[in-house]
């Protein structure tokens, strides 16, 4: 697939799957020492990336830190015979993930966040997450890919991931996959295209219009009962879990960088933000199956810029994948599989201005009744000319 012809991506529903996998014994040795090559090239790249934030603001030599300066920079080095005997692909994306992290690091600054600091160098025992987009996958559960000097690793799948293989429809591809190393195991992270089904015909259910605000997700309908609304809370499981977190950053604060305490408390910090993530990513995902399950077109607002906002409160030009702590984005993005999935269209529209007053409950829904008047008249359909209020309905999980 041509990643660059975004007509061509637009047909591929993009579906993601991850498992422990195991690493032949002879292969550890090629790994550990493609790493120590990867990690001695990350730091060379930050020690450019230094020098060119040295540099006095407006400097004409100046550049911004992307893949593509990296690659620039480095081209002297790669030219040494022991860099120039890794893949492209591998240095690619390592340069890639390198120039993100400083794109994320100059948001923070962007946002006046104080403790922000840019990406660091990596010690010679860290690993540099691989992703390869040209291997092999066996009948027999064996991934196999090149790391360049006509040397290749081998890693042993698991059942689940090959099931997952074996399930997938006709002309699904494998995009990518992804090696990265956790507390010692080796995890691969597949990246599988599938063919996006074309949306029939708009359903005669109605049309389903979503606000997805900061707080509640405000929801209004022109289906069964014509003109219904509701009110779905927005699950912030990471309210919970930064209590706890907030005590044991307490704690390491107290240990020693890198001592028996410190390593295992900042295991158990890991281990709660994973637990936060994956319990709002479980929610979401069943949120949208929920909502394509209802076979109704579906209307949302563009997430570009929050708009109605104070501009005296700093957050009049607050981009939606900060707001809410980023997870409104990742919603949307899960109600475009679903609807992909369903065969149901999805219809993205400008967002609608936000202005709640506190004493008027059916201020919430403001945003989500102009959704839907907008997207009942792309479609023809008729707008509700009244409005009840019906309780949350159930929703799994």
């Amino acid at each position: 697939m041509n990643r660059k012809n975004k007509n061509n991506e637009a047909k591929w529903l993009r579906k993601t799957y991850g498992q422990r996998v195991l690493v032949r014994p002879e292969d550890i040795e090629k790994l550990k020492s493609l790493n120590s090559t990867l990690v001695e090239l990350w730091n060379m790249g930050i020690d450019q990336c230094n020098v060119w934030l040295a540099l006095e603001k407006g400097n004409v030599e100046k550049k911004h830190i992307t893949p593509i300066s990296l690659n620039y920079w480095l081209t002297g080095v790669r030219s040494n015979p022991r860099f120039s005997a890794i893949i492209a692909g591998l240095e690619r994306e390592m340069l890639r993930r390198l120039a993100g992290g400083f794109s994320s690091y100059f948001a923070l600054l962007k946002n006046k966040d104080n403790e922000a600091k840019p990406p660091g160098k990596r010690n010679e025992g860290s690993f540099i997450t691989l992703t390869w987009t040209s291997f092999d996958v066996t009948n027999d559960g064996i991934l196999s890919a090149s790391i360049g000097s006509k040397q290749e690793v081998k890693f042993v799948l698991g059942q689940f991931i090959m099931d997952k293989i074996k399930e997938l429809p006709k002309g699904s591809k494998i995009a990518q996959v992804t090696v990265s190393k956790r507390e010692g195991e080796y995890w691969a992270n597949f990246v599988f295209n599938i063919p996006m089904p074309m949306p029939g015909p708009v359903p005669q259910k109605g049309v389903l219009a979503i606000d997805l605000g900061s707080g509640d997700i405000a929801i209004s309908t022109s289906g069964e009962p014509v003109g219904s609304e509701f009110l779905i809370p927005t699950r912030r499981p990471d309210k919970k879990w930064n209590k706890e977190i907030a005590v044991v950053k307490e704690r390491v604060e107290r240990c020693k960088k890198y001592s028996r305490s410190w390593k295992r408390r900042m295991g158990a910090r890991r281990i709660m933000h994973r637990k936060s993530l994956n319990q709002h990513t479980d929610h979401q995902r069943k949120l949208a199956v929920w909502l394509a399950s209802q076979r109704m077109t579906i209307v949302v607002g563009k997430m570009k810029t929050r708009l109605g906002l104070s501009k005296s409160s700093g957050t009049a030009e607050q981009h939606w994948g900060v707001q809410n702590t980023g997870y409104a984005f990742r919603l949307l993005i899960f109600l475009r599989e679903k609807a992909a999935e369903y065969g149901i269209r999805l219809i993205e529209l400008a967002d609608p201005a936000r202005k709640g007053d506190t004493n008027d409950p059916e201020s919430k829904f403001t945003a989500s009744r102009e959704l839907l008047k907008n997207g009942c008249e792309q479609l023809k359909i008729p707008f509700p000319s009244s409005w009840k209020r019906i309780d949350k309905p159930f929703i799994p999980g």
